[in-house]
This record gives structure tokens, sequence and C-alpha cells, in this order.
């Protein structure tokens, strides 16, 4: 709009190409990543609307709590690597997922220690933390039959 002959400001049009600009643009950053924090209140907001939405559905009674990758070509910080996978890049998390495949509750790996031979306060391994929390919300002597890969 800029550049546009009956739109366009002599300034910014003086200055510099629209082209020259969006080259600049392509490399522009104004957040500091040493100081940036991955577990922004901003992604904890979207976390916490879908864990919302996710739990309305009634739960299946065989589930199972797993790693996943999502896939992405998002350019963040909490995109992960692994070679392994038919889809290599991605948000990798634990989720806890239905037999039809459906999510009830999940953690984003967000770039903490994620250790599996770590210790946690009560004595077990993150890993199993992580299984303990994302079962906490199956209703209990419900006869609910929950799977988990450690």
């Amino acid at each position: 709009m800029y550049w546009q002959g009956s739109l366009g400001i002599d300034c910014i049009i003086n200055a510099m190409s629209r082209d020259t600009f969006e080259e600049i643009k392509k490399y522009l950053h104004f957040n500091n990543n040493s100081i940036l924090d991955n577990n922004c209140p901003n992604h904890e907001k979207l976390n916490d609307a879908i864990r919302k939405n996710c739990s309305c559905v009634p739960p299946e009674e065989h589930q199972s709590i797993d790693e996943q990758i999502t896939p992405t070509k998002a350019r963040i910080s909490l995109k992960q690597y692994n070679p392994k996978k038919p889809h290599k890049w991605g948000y990798k998390g634990i989720s806890r997922a239905g037999s039809s495949g459906y999510i009830y509750d999940f953690e984003v790996y967000t770039g903490n220690v994620w250790d599996r031979a770590q210790k946690t306060d009560n004595g077990l391994e993150i890993s199993s933390e992580f299984g303990m929390t994302l079962s906490a919300n199956i209703p209990h002597h419900r006869n609910y039959k929950l799977v988990y890969d450690n």
C-alpha cells in the first residue's frame, strides 16, 4: 500500500523499494530470545482452552498415555526434531487419548529438562509424573482402563 502510485507515501517510496523492505522484514526480530519465556502465558491460555474443550467429551473406557509429535513447519522455539519419526519436525508432547484417537488431555514439551531418568520430589521419574498428571482427571472407580508406555 505504501508503494502504490495513487496511495503511496513519497518518503517511504524514496527511502527503499518494496522488495528491499520485504527482505529486511524477513530477518527483523524484536524479541530477546535469551530472556524469552517458553512458558509464555499466551501458550498456556491456548492450552487451557483446548483442554477445556477436550474435557467436555465423555471419556472412553480404554485409554492410553504416550508421547507424540504434532507436525509443523512453524518457526517457533517449541518445535523439536526427531529423525526417527515420519514427520521429523513438530511439537513434542505427551497425551492421554481414547481408543478412537480422541485426545482427552495433553502436556506440551516446552524445552525444560525432560530426562526420563530424573526423579521428581515424590520419587517418580519425570515420564511417570506426566502419566500421573494426565490420569488425574479420569473418574475413579468407574472401570476405566489406562495403558501407559514409559
